[in-house]
């Protein structure tokens, strides 16, 4: 028989999704805001890939270098400004 992958695991907050690029983002926020504000950042673990006019650009440039895989993109907002999550920038939803 075939190895049995489960369908859902339980996660301690160090493995939770995106953890180090959420971290990472949240870091460089402050000198991203006061160059980039509005715009979208890419984050790859601990690396700023880049920052995009739109999250669509942000989007193409993580699928050409990376490929079709879960990407970490945030708009680049102050706290009082950030709204809910994007399903694409969960991983929650894959764009074909």
């Amino acid at each position: 028989m075939g190895r049995r992958v489960p369908i859902l695991q339980t996660m301690d907050d160090s493995k939770q999704p995106f953890a180090t690029e959420a971290a990472t983002f949240e870091a460089q926020l402050p000198s991203l805001l006061g160059q980039h504000g509005g715009k979208f950042a890419l984050v790859r673990g601990t690396e700023l890939v880049g920052v995009f006019d739109t999250e669509g650009n942000a989007l193409a440039a993580g699928y050409q270098k990376f490929g079709p895989v879960p990407l970490y993109i945030r708009q680049i907002l102050p706290e009082e400004q950030k709204g809910s999550a994007p399903a694409l920038v969960l991983g929650i939803l894959m764009a074909a």
